[in-house]
């Protein structure tokens, strides 16, 4: 699993969400993953993996080369 970062608006702690009944675009990936944070509902939309909804709410504006 991967650690999740708290939210970068509240603080809160981070949920992985899995929807069961999620899309599945015409690459076969199902976008199905979501993480929410608990306090303020901070969200990174939907995800086709949970490798990529973890990266994308661990990126943070520092982490973005100039």
């Amino acid at each position: 699993m991967y650690e999740l970062k708290s939210c970068p608006f509240c603080g809160g702690d981070a949920l992985l969400s899995a929807d069961p009944d999620g899309v599945t675009d015409t690459a076969r990936r199902k976008w199905a993953y979501t993480v929410i944070c608990s306090e303020c509902c901070a969200t990174t939309g939907l995800c086709y993996s949970v490798r990529m909804a973890a990266d994308s709410w661990n990126r943070r504006a520092e982490d973005v080369p100039t």
